[in-house]
């Protein structure tokens, strides 16, 4: 089945991807976000897929050509924000713009990510960004300076690759995880606190 291109301003995103989420349609979307990112941007994708029923489609969510998008993340004194952050995201992919530097605590946690690629502006990825992501397979880390505790927990069969020059992450970044390769064969400085026997590498 071919896959179907949606095309949604940064104000009209929230609604369009609650509304495929939601439809009962099969198939594969992308809904591709364009215009200016207001303040708040991702907080409310997030708080309007509250209760949404089971998304039957796979959506891959392309915000690579929103422009002034700094972070992904949900604000702190926004009523309910973090409440949001436990409403399903019914995304497969996310495809971030170069202008991203920082991946706020739960942005991605509880959703349907399969893959994930960080654009290299990304510096930082706060406590349980991708926490309870269950069908996340791989990921790619650029060159970030922190990796927080949780970031990735709950994903079990998860691929990483990091890059060379990532400064440091917490010793539980990735709690769950089976694989970690990184691009120089050897894990960043502070990445002595990992456990060894849950790391491994391949040629």
């Amino acid at each position: 089945m071919a896959e179907i291109t949606l095309q949604a301003t940064a104000e009209d995103a929230p609604f369009i991807i609650r509304d495929v989420a939601n439809s009962g349609a099969r198939g594969a979307y992308k809904i591709a976000v364009h215009g200016e990112a207001k303040p708040l941007f991702w907080t409310y994708v997030r708080k309007k897929l509250k209760y949404p029923a089971a998304c039957a489609c796979r959506i891959e969510l392309d915000l690579s050509e929103l422009k002034g998008l700094h972070s992904l993340s949900l604000a702190p004194d926004l009523p309910g924000s973090f409440e949001a952050g436990s409403n399903p995201l019914p995304v497969a992919s996310v495809s971030l713009p170069n202008t991203v530097t920082f991946i706020g605590e739960g942005a991605l946690a509880n959703s349907s990510l399969e893959e994930l690629t960080l654009p290299e502006s990304v510096q930082f990825i706060a406590r349980a960004a991708c926490d309870g992501c269950q069908n996340l397979r791989d990921v790619s880390i650029p060159s970030v300076a922190f990796i927080a505790p949780c970031a990735f927990a709950g994903s079990s069969g998860l691929k990483v690759r990091i890059a060379a020059g990532v400064k440091a992450m917490a010793a539980s970044a990735f709690t769950n995880r089976e694989q970690l390769y990184s691009a120089s064969r050897a894990l960043p400085p502070t990445a002595s606190s990992f456990t060894p026997q849950a790391v491994r590498f391949r040629r």
